[in-house]
């Protein structure tokens, strides 16, 4: 039968259906139909119902993702250290980049890491660590869990809780996030979520702020406790058998160098020119290490800095400065022009120079420069005012580089002898205080019967200077106060226990009072950098003790749900 026929056939044989079979076909027809729609209606409600749950954090709340006998973190709380761990990583990034005064999108931050964030951290490759980048931060968070669960087991051993005052500060966090999501135009959940996961809320939040707060509390408990029982004999032995690791030393450094001129063209001319240059360069460092004062050091270095500039500062500032000048005729215009560039040239000489000072070089005798200042078995320790000449030992005639460098040793290898400071400050922003309110605020602590950190935290805490901070730092070193200014006032020579200044400095384009109240000239460098490595020791010792008595429980599956 051909192919027409049988279609032919087929059609025939439709007509001749009776009525009841079409419509026992029609019904099976409809009721598959049902079925199919209602298949995936129920499919559709548990989708829905499943996309719900996952935002609700259900799912990682039911997951312990770390525990000890007494806390726990589930999943949604693992999902906020992870995503604080991701964020901080990407913020290094950003933070070395502007440091290198590059400024751009954030593509750029995750181009230098070597990261694409669209694609998932399980299928990218942390290029240090070899870990995939999902891993590599879930590993990071893992240790910074377990130590937050082990002091706080320890503090439920030892009784310690967390007070109403805790819970203020626990409560103004929740609250700061709260109005950033307003700032933002979003609830305060949906901003939790952009910021620490999918279905993470603020419950979730507020139990990680309260187990960190509780960890923070009995970690400063037992540091302060070593502190406390820290004597002078303890430290001073302890100094003795880690010596090295807290003697340094104090340099200036001077370089000097010859090279291939690049407009002469013949070769021959190019290279006899080099030679002549690197003849002086050899000289003028055996003239340099004559010296033997610092003065004499320094007045060296600065003679040929500056003449070695004098001419390209001529012509980068005479014009501007002549067109500034003053005087009456133009002889006296030059000559004032002049001045003004030889001034320019002093000053970023001087800048230059303290530049050249390298200050607490540690311990180290693995290099020429560290057995000299440091000596070994075979050299002798360098002495305060000598000098040593080290060349370079990338010098190569045939490329013409030539690099000679003096060093002057300013301070030999010993502790370091500057007394710390122990104060406190009240600092008052130009944006809330004008200037003859600060001035005001210093009056009124000079009216008190007694000046002390007491009387300047009630003036820092009452109505009128609410919005001033107060602060009390213990043993701060010099250069770390965050002003100049400041530093320049607090550790004069002369300055005593009992002192007080207002003092004007700017930070970010910003003016500050700070009214500083001197507490105490405390202990010495080299003491506060002993102790504070002796408790650094003791609070370690403690800690890995701990590890050993509360068992930590990881449930990496549990961490693996973590949306990152």
């Amino acid at each position: 039968m051909g192919k027409g026929t049988r279609n032919r056939q087929v059609r025939a044989e439709d007509k001749v259906v009776s009525p009841s079979k079409r419509v026992q076909k029609q019904n099976k027809g409809v009721v598959y139909g049902t079925w199919a729609l209602a298949v995936f209606t129920i499919v559709l409600v548990l989708s829905l119902l499943f996309s719900a749950l996952v935002s609700s954090g259900l799912f990682l709340r039911a997951g312990k993702a770390m525990k000890t006998e007494d806390f726990e973190v589930d999943g949604a709380m693992m999902s906020y250290y992870m995503h604080s761990i991701y964020s901080s990583e990407v913020s290094a990034y950003q933070q070395m980049l502007e440091n290198m005064g590059i400024t751009s999108a954030s593509s750029l931050v995750y181009s230098y890491m070597g990261l694409d964030p669209n694609v998932d951290l399980k299928k990218q490759t942390h290029k240090s660590s070899g870990k995939t980048w999902f891993n590599y931060i879930a590993d990071q968070a893992k240790e910074q869990v377990e130590e937050i669960l082990i002091y706080c087991q320890a503090a439920k051993a030892a009784g310690v809780e967390l007070d109403d005052e805790d819970m203020v500060s626990i409560n103004s966090e929740i609250q700061m996030l709260d109005i950033y999501s307003q700032l933002y135009g979003t609830s305060l959940n949906a901003y939790i979520k952009n910021l620490y996961g999918e279905g993470v809320k603020e419950k979730d939040v507020r139990r990680v702020l309260e187990l960190n707060a509780l960890a923070s509390k009995y970690a400063q408990m037992i540091q302060e406790g070593f502190y406390d029982a820290s004597t002078d004999e303890k430290v001073n032995a302890f100094f003795e058998k880690n010596k090295n690791d807290y003697i340094s030393a104090d340099f200036l450094v001077y370089e000097f160098t010859a090279s291939f001129d690049s407009t002469i063209k013949d070769e021959t001319e190019k290279k006899d020119d080099y030679l002549v240059k690197k003849a002086e360069a050899s000289v003028k460092a055996d003239q340099l290490k004559s010296k033997t004062t610092r003065e004499e050091f320094e007045a060296a270095i600065k003679e040929d800095w500056m003449a070695s500039r004098k001419d390209k500062y001529h012509e980068d500032y005479y014009d501007d400065y002549l067109k500034k000048a003053e005087g009456e005729t133009d002889e006296e215009k030059k000559a004032d022009a002049e001045a003004k560039v030889q001034e320019q040239l002093e000053k970023d000489a001087d800048s230059a120079i303290e530049g050249m000072l390298t200050e607490k070089y540690g311990y180290t005798v693995e290099a020429d420069l560290g057995k000299w200042i440091f000596g070994d078995k075979d050299v002798a320790a360098a002495t305060v005012n000598s000098t040593n000449k080290i060349e370079d030992s990338g010098n190569n005639d045939e490329k013409g580089t030539y690099k000679v460098k003096v060093y002057f040793l300013v301070r030999a290898a010993s502790p370091v002898e500057d007394t710390t400071r122990t104060f406190s400050y009240m600092i008052m922003s130009e944006k809330d205080f004008k200037e003859e309110e600060a001035k005001a605020a210093l009056e009124l602590f000079k009216l008190e019967d007694k000046q002390s950190k007491e009387a300047l935290e009630k003036l820092a805490t009452g109505e009128s200077y609410s919005k001033s901070t107060f602060n009390s730092l213990e043993d701060l070193k010099k250069g770390l106060s965050g002003a100049d200014e400041i530093d320049e006032w607090l550790y004069k020579t002369e300055r005593k226990a009992g002192d007080y200044e207002l003092i004007t400095y700017t930070y970010e384009k910003v003016k500050y009072y700070a009214i500083i109240y001197v507490e105490a000239i405390s202990y010495e460098e080299w003491y506060v950098d002993a102790r504070d490595g002796m408790v650094a020791d003791e609070v370690e010792t403690w800690y890995e003790e701990q590890q050993k008595t509360y068992e930590i429980v990881v449930n990496d599956k549990a961490i693996k749900k973590v949306s990152l």
